[in-house]
């Protein structure tokens, strides 16, 4: 039986429209983790946090069915400050003999998502490309 662990972070980007965030994170998207607890909020000074002991899912409240989390960023990034970019970061694996999977995603306020993939062989990183999305997509 295999065993997954994960780790979801991120900083703390300063949100212009607080509640259009929570009707985001708390209506039209499920933020949750497979095993663990994964919780997404908007503190009083308008900062976005996800975080939690798991890698992180984003399901549609409407369906039930799987989001890309670059559609979820896309969603989110017109709402941040201009000048702000909110990085999330997801770590995870299953079982000590395959290496982590790890990605790192941004997205700044003209709605622009990055992801990062970090790739491991032999416990050193081989590659790291860029992959730029839109929001349009």
């Amino acid at each position: 039986m295999a065993t997954q662990t994960g780790r979801t972070t991120c900083n703390s980007a300063i949100v212009e429209d607080v509640e259009a965030v929570e009707e985001l994170i708390n209506e039209k998207y499920n933020i949750h983790g497979n095993l663990g607890t994964v919780k997404a909020k908007v503190c009083e000074k308008g900062e976005l946090h996800i975080w939690g002991q798991d890698v992180l899912f984003i399901t549609r409240t409407k369906d039930g069915a799987t989001t890309p989390i670059r559609h979820f960023l896309a969603d989110i990034g017109p709402h941040l400050k201009h000048g702000q970019i909110f990085d999330l970061r997801v770590v995870g694996g299953a079982k000590a003999r395959f290496p982590p999977q790890a990605n790192r995603w941004t997205v700044d306020s003209n709605g622009t998502v990055r992801r990062w993939d970090l790739e491991e062989a032999n416990g050193e990183v081989v590659d790291c490309p860029e992959e730029e999305i839109h929001a349009s997509v």
